[in-house]
């Protein structure tokens, strides 16, 4: 017995994201803060709280490349690579 397929019409406007807005999800391109970043936020996140760049990226939805690169461009310096960051060291290394 032949199983019943349902029309690709049906599946868009009927998928779980159209009939309940609440149920969306972000997808793999989404942000979760205005872009470009901005340099009191990246100051704050990488010079106050001594995050990482891949840190703030995964926090803010981007690429530690792009922390890093908007780093320079709002004149904050960039720490020397291969060392851990002051959050790193303050929260879990101290007591190593």
């Amino acid at each position: 017995m032949p199983i019943p397929v349902c029309a690709p019409c049906w599946w868009a406007t009927r998928s779980p994201c159209r009939t309940r807005p609440w149920a969306a999800r972000p997808g793999p391109c989404a942000t979760f803060a205005p872009l470009p970043l901005g340099g009191p936020l990246l100051r704050e996140l990488y010079e106050d709280v001594g995050l990482s760049a891949f840190h703030i990226g995964l926090l803010c939805g981007v690429s530690g490349s792009t922390v890093l690169a908007r780093l320079r461009q709002v004149g904050i310096g960039v720490r020397a690579p291969g060392r851990p960051c002051p959050w790193l060291l303050r929260t879990y290394l101290h007591g190593a």
